[in-house]
């Protein structure tokens, strides 16, 4: 007969155990002791008497080990260390993957071109083009400067010319001309100094009323959803906005919503300081003024 001793945080399983042990006539149940798990250890140690009582093994050698753990609690002095270890690696090494991940995807780009030349380069050249892609960092350097390059040649008559140019030849092809004129309107939308996009926080009622998110203004409704709306609601076309209430804690994915601005509350924060309270799922607070308090809500007030 083996000798055993159970630890337990006495549930439905772990019950199931007590009673096997208590009954098999391989084992001699000298005790048992009791931790605390999904429920606290009165709860625990009580759920093991009513098991015990019921197999009928309750006695004064089972009742010595109820409250006395196999195992140590952990030092929670070396759980705060670890922890506060963590918070400080911890960012360091998120910045370190996504730079590498950005100098990994610009390198490729960078060997991609490389293999593009050397396609139409003859084999005495291609040897050069090779000792290239051992460069450190060369892939970087040379991506910054075309794209300083490409900017100070579209920023000239000459230059805006040959773009119009180029764009009119990519929207006669039938496949590319969807996704390159989809994408250039979005890019222009999106990073044009002149636009309203993504510039603007704001607080919207979502996704029932009482309950509040943060949302990015990204324009106004036009063209036949602009009349829809106004019918709906009864207000003025122009008085309805485009938000996209981004997600937590990846905002690049998210709700499209059309509301009328008399239900949103601006917010002083800037789209970096919101996007970084979305992020780090309201861990850390914005540092700004107070919001704007539109009439409504005084008139409600």
């Amino acid at each position: 007969m083996i000798d055993a001793i159970l630890d337990c945080d006495t549930g439905t399983d772990d019950a199931v155990a007590i009673m096997l042990a208590g009954l098999s006539p391989a084992l001699r149940l000298l005790g048992v002791t009791t931790v605390a798990g999904n429920v606290p250890l009165d709860v625990v140690t009580e759920n093991t008497l009513r098991v015990l009582r019921h197999v009928g093994l309750v006695g004064h050698r089972l009742r010595r080990f109820l409250r006395l753990p196999l195992t140590p609690r952990p030092d929670p002095g070396m759980r705060k260390y670890i922890i506060t270890g963590l918070l400080v690696w911890l960012p360091l090494a998120i910045t370190v993957w996504v730079l590498l991940w950005i100098l990994g995807m610009i390198d490729g780009v960078f060997v991609w071109l490389l293999s593009a030349v050397g396609a139409v380069l003859p084999l005495s050249a291609q040897t050069s083009l090779k000792q290239l892609h051992d460069i450190p960092g060369l892939g970087v350097v040379v991506m910054v400067a075309l794209l300083m390059l490409t900017g100070m040649f579209v920023a000239n008559i000459f230059g805006q010319w040959w773009l119009r140019q180029w764009d009119r030849l990519l929207y006669k092809i039938p496949i590319v001309k969807s996704i390159y004129s989809s994408v250039k309107q979005v890019s222009d939308t999106l990073f044009s100094s002149s636009g309203n996009a993504f510039r603007e926080a704001v607080l919207v009622p979502y996704p029932h009323q009482g309950s509040w998110t943060i949302a990015f203004v990204t324009g106004k409704p036009g063209g036949e959803v602009a009349q829809q709306l106004g019918t709906l609601s009864g207000a003025e076309p122009e008085e309805h906005v485009a938000l996209y209430v981004p997600t937590t804690p990846n905002p690049t994915s998210g709700f499209f919503l059309m509301m009328p601005r008399a239900q949103l509350r601006p917010l002083a924060m800037s789209v970096d300081e919101a996007l970084k309270y979305i992020i780090s799922m309201g861990v850390v607070a914005p540092q700004g003024e107070p919001a704007i308090v539109l009439p409504s809500e005084v008139a409600r007030n």
